[in-house]
């Protein structure tokens, strides 16, 4: 009798171990949301940073294409509203696509897509941003253009 109370105690306390290893993944906060361009480029941390450099959203190119750039950023969201730490994370995004289109001699990146699903999201208006509990992250794909010759 007590080694049955012994193994059933031992199989409760296991299964109890193990639903609380399994418990943060089961209930993580992963979602996608939408953010408007617009608030971006009007914001103060944008105008600051990025400002004097042209991007455009959508699927319009009206330069010279360089070539297309990829990136990921993500953002510590503690402390941060969704909003902020999406808001961070494009920031960080469009800096590093700023970086690659010079580096290219590039004038402008266009053409700027959220693919955070796996998928093109094309808008002109919004972009994706993907929020947990402890961070948000975008990723974009972007065409570098140069001048029309």
């Amino acid at each position: 009798m007590k080694n049955k109370i012994k193994s059933a105690f031992t199989l409760m306390v296991s299964t109890f171990i193990l639903w609380g290893i399994n418990a943060p993944s089961a209930f993580a906060k992963s979602e996608i949301q939408l953010h408007s361009i617009d608030e971006l480029l009007a914001s103060e941390a944008f105008q600051s940073r990025l400002g004097d450099f042209k991007f455009s959203f959508g699927n319009e190119i009206l330069g010279q294409p360089v070539g297309i750039a990829n990136v990921k950023r993500a953002t510590n969201g503690i402390g941060k509203t969704d909003q902020e730490a999406c808001e961070w994370a494009m920031i960080s995004a469009l800096l590093v696509l700023k970086q690659e289109a010079q580096t290219r001699n590039g004038i402008a990146v266009e053409a700027i897509q959220s693919t955070v699903t796996g998928t093109d999201y094309i808008s002109a208006t919004h972009y994706q941003c993907r929020t947990g509990h402890t961070n948000s992250r975008v990723l974009l794909k972007g065409t570098i253009t140069a001048l029309n010759d």
